[in-house]
């Protein structure tokens, strides 16, 4: 039968419904037809990119069934486990497609995603350089390394990286946001805020990156230059139709700063849609805090706060204890909010 990959190219340039259609029908055929391991994990793939991950880890485990020495099916094994956090088996397979192809680069970078992930930046690193050396030009070596070395408060090295992952691909999201992170870190505010105009222009619609340049903005301009991109935000994505995903950052952004939006009620609107689907989400009780005290709320956001502040598992607590102090503030009990900001001042410099 034709083979995947050959049959999969042949369809791109179908509409997207009929090429689904007739993708089904070829992978309904193919199954019946003794697929081969490519059969299996090719197909894998492309459930991997269309978000179908847990199918897809069926498939390349099929593939390893038919082959059981196909570093490529442990290698795309491996990169699907990442996905689903399940990182202790996506190092073991990655340890099998090495072991199978030593030349297997993309392996070397993806055992390195997952000893990120577990915290294990010098072993990263290491994967790093083999993958590198392999594949000088693959870019999620570099954007890995980068990640590495930043989390290992190795700036400069981490800010390398990034930039020479953006040379080898200008239009790469995480390589921007590598080096946006390892600037902020550096305090080099104005060319960070470069990073995310660049990220805003190659991802319009998430809110996260106007959020990004409008904190480099502020640390380089103040409050008002702050302001006016919550005005923008508030242009392009307050609609009571977006998504939660749209409204819980646009509520973080323009209830960061005092008044950067008029509109205080529909944040907090925004705020309690979040809670109500996911009532226990310390972020959601946060960003709800959050616009509570731009809204001249700050007894029912006390509330909120102390009860996060009481979870030693808070994710957040950092920002927590800051907040804490600006719900006191707000409250007019200064004395007490110079306890909480000196108790968040802590916590940063320990973590």
């Amino acid at each position: 039968h034709t083979r995947f990959r050959d049959y999969a190219e042949g369809l791109m340039g179908w509409e997207s419904d009929e090429r689904e259609k007739l993708m089904a029908d070829f992978f309904a055929t193919t199954l019946d037809l003794n697929p081969t391991a490519q059969d299996w994990t090719d197909r894998g793939e492309m459930l991997r990119k269309r978000g179908r991950n847990e199918e897809a880890i069926e498939h390349f485990s099929n593939a390893i069934g038919v082959d059981p020495e196909n570093a490529r099916a442990f290698g795309r094994r491996a990169f699907a486990y990442c996905l689903a956090e399940e990182f202790e088996s996506a190092i073991a397979d990655c340890d099998r497609a090495i072991e199978l192809n030593p030349q297997a680069a993309i392996a070397y970078g993806d055992r390195a995603l997952a000893w990120i992930k577990l915290g294990n930046y010098d072993q990263a690193i290491a994967d790093c350089n083999e993958s590198i050396k392999l594949t000088p030009d693959w870019l999620w070596a570099f954007e890995r390394r980068s990640w590495a070395h930043r989390l290992r408060g190795e700036f400069e090295q981490a800010v390398r990286d990034a930039r020479r992952a953006i040379e080898i691909d200008p239009a790469i999201p995480k390589a921007y946001i590598q080096l946006a992170w390892a600037l902020i870190a550096s305090k080099q505010w104005e060319e960070a805020a470069r990073c995310f105009e660049r990220l805003v222009e190659l991802q319009p619609n998430i809110v996260w990156r106007l959020k990004g340049l409008a904190e480099c903005e502020f640390m380089v301009q103040g409050a008002n230059a702050y302001r006016q991109r919550c005005q923008v935000a508030v242009e392009r994505f307050q609609s009571p139709d977006a998504s939660i995903q749209a409204k819980k950052p646009l509520v973080a952004m323009c209830c960061s700063v005092t008044n950067a939006v008029e509109d205080t009620k529909t944040m907090v609107q925004f705020a309690r849609e979040a809670m109500e689907q996911d009532p226990t989400g310390p972020w959601n009780k946060t960003i709800l805090a959050q616009a509570l005290l731009c809204d001249g709320q700050p007894d029912e956001a006390l509330s909120i706060l102390l009860e996060l502040e009481a979870d030693e598992t808070d994710p957040f607590r950092g920002r927590t204890l800051f907040i804490l102090a600006k719900a006191y503030h707000a409250a007019g009990q200064a004395d007490v909010a110079a306890d909480w900001l000196n108790k968040g001042d802590a916590w940063t410099a320990k973590y």
